[in-house]
């Protein structure tokens, strides 16, 4: 037995104007699933912020969360945990916040400090400053960049500069991920093929923050369209997910 671990936005949820899962994607997966194998997520998204888009269309194995500090099983029961510091959140909320939408992922939701940016989520509580948050189990946090990613890689070199004692600050595409030093996606994965097991796992990823994971994975894949520093940490180079798992299972084509 072995397992996908499957990176979520823009690898297996494609967030165009409704957002939207391939059907040839889904299928592959339920019949993957079907022949004894695994198939989990692995995201910077919080916990619910993965849940609620997926629910009734597939039903993971296994959830790898917020870059890697979260991680629960099919049953939601949370198998891996690390927090940060709340006074690590204050600091870096205070120091980037003119450059950057602030997001803190804690006790399921995530906490944004501007009314402006709220959404329309149950994932989402709007309060005032991050003295409010009305938890300690903070497990990360994302700073939103949107369309510049340039700034992302400055905010996560500076974030890395300056408090890489005890955090580590992923870039993405267009927002940086912090979570605990020593938690990454990568980490993870590796998590899920020793607590399940596992004879070998693959992993699919199309961004910065996807590198530790591919570096980690026994098989590593991407896309055509990904970056190139994370083409090059890639084995191969596919078009889906359908592709991914033809290529794992060629029986099941």
């Amino acid at each position: 037995m072995y397992a996908l671990a499957s990176d979520f936005d823009n690898t297996l949820y494609f967030s165009d104007i409704e957002g939207y899962y391939k059907p040839k994607d889904i299928s592959a997966i339920k019949k993957f699933q079907q022949e004894g194998h695994l198939f989990g997520l692995c995201t910077g998204r919080p916990f619910i912020g993965a849940l609620e888009p997926t629910q009734g269309i597939i039903n993971f194995d296994f959830y790898i969360v917020t870059t890697g500090a979260c991680i629960y099983d099919k049953h939601f029961n949370k198998i891996y945990s690390q927090c940060i510091d709340r006074s690590l959140i204050k600091s870096i909320y205070e120091t980037f916040k003119d450059h950057a939408i602030c997001l803190v992922q804690g006790n399921g939701y995530l906490y944004v400090f501007n009314p402006l940016h709220q959404r329309e989520s149950s994932e989402y509580l709007c309060v005032p400053t991050p003295d409010d948050i009305d938890t300690d189990l903070i497990y990360g946090i994302s700073l939103m960049t949107p369309n510049d990613p340039l700034k992302s890689k400055w905010i996560a070199s500076e974030i890395n500069r300056l408090y890489g004692d005890q955090i580590i600050a992923y870039q993405n595409v267009d927002s940086v991920d912090v979570v605990k030093k020593g938690c990454s996606k990568g980490h993870g994965i590796q998590f899920v093929k020793e607590y399940f097991h596992l004879d070998k796992i693959a992993a699919i990823g199309d961004s910065y923050n996807d590198i530790p994971m591919l570096q980690t994975a026994d098989e590593a894949f991407t896309f055509l369209s990904s970056p190139k520093d994370v083409q090059s940490e890639a084995n191969y180079l596919v078009s889906s997910i359908e592709e991914t798992i033809h290529w794992l299972c060629p029986q099941s084509k």
